[in-house]
């Protein structure tokens, strides 16, 4: 994964995992804060599954647009650039 050190983010907001539906706002990068595997989609429409623990405090630097409940035991935050 590419170094997250120099990016910053305006704002972030709790992500409630669903398999159907998508977040309001595509987010720019999700930030994992319980780690566990995440399995999302992308503003691409490309399905991203993680499925070794993803540690506490990752950025995953992929615009999200969803991030499933089935696939995902991680407890992730959208971050978003303002």
């Amino acid at each position: 994964m590419a170094d997250q050190t120099l990016n910053t983010y305006g704002h972030a907001a709790a992500v409630t995992k669903h398999d159907t539906n998508a977040l309001t706002t595509p987010a720019d990068a999700i930030l994992v804060v319980v780690a566990g595997t995440v399995k999302l989609v992308s503003v691409s429409d490309d399905t991203v599954t993680f499925t070794a623990s993803v540690p506490v405090g990752t950025v995953i630097p992929i615009r999200t647009k969803q991030v499933f409940s089935t696939g995902t035991a991680a407890t992730v935050v959208a971050l978003y650039n303002d």
